[in-house]
């Protein structure tokens, strides 16, 4: 009931208000535009394209280091496979959260949590070989690896504060949040994958 409520009555009333927002908001502008002569809606077309223009990141081998296993596992981190592969272990890593509910039996909580060993034992894998196959600075240049990064430290902490610390009157289900913003980042990154294909059309 209290799911439901929330979905419509916040997230559907909320898309709402922000449409309706929206939507005077391109109408304002599109009378504006109107009133711009040819020139200037050249200048402001030139102008927009500029503003928006971005060099593309693309993730290198690491200099001086061609052959050998650190190439092999460039190739792999950089597979379309091994992409689809984390997507899904992070969609499934998400259905093992979602799991948890109020009294469930001891058992039932020891496997959620070695299921959740499991995934952050295979992010960590994951930033360990690209950052060993792009170097650090190759890493650190692509914006989704440095989020990924962040996530990974994220479930880390979570795992060193909650279960091997168990230090107690911390706020540990934050660290769990950070797990959420890893789904919502690769499919931002889905998305613009499909964007940069289509334009290739």
């Amino acid at each position: 009931y209290f799911l439901g409520f929330i979905i419509i009555c916040n997230f559907l009333f909320l898309n709402l208000f922000i449409g309706v927002i929206y939507e005077e908001y391109v109408a304002l502008k599109n009378e504006g535009l109107r009133a711009l002569t040819a020139g200037q809606k050249a200048w402001y077309n030139v102008q927009m394209a500029v503003s928006h223009a971005k060099p593309s990141v693309r993730a290198t081998l690491a200099k001086g280091h061609s052959g050998g296993i650190r190439e092999k596992i460039y190739k792999t981190v950089t597979a379309s496979w091994f992409d689809h592969f984390i997507m899904v272990t992070i969609m499934v890593n998400c259905v093992v959260m979602a799991m948890s509910f109020h009294g469930e039996p001891s058992w039932y909580t020891s496997m959620t949590n070695l299921l959740n060993y499991i995934f952050t034992l295979i992010f960590t894998v994951e930033a360990g070989l690209k950052i060993y196959a792009l170097s650090f600075s190759g890493y650190w240049l692509e914006p989704w690896n440095r989020f990924d990064f962040t996530i990974v430290v994220a479930c880390l902490l979570d795992v060193l504060v909650s279960d091997i610390l168990q230090v107690k009157g911390l706020p540990t289900s934050v660290f769990r949040l950070f797990r959420i913003g890893r789904v919502i980042g690769r499919v931002a990154r889905m998305f613009r994958v499909i964007k940069e294909v289509q334009s290739l059309n």
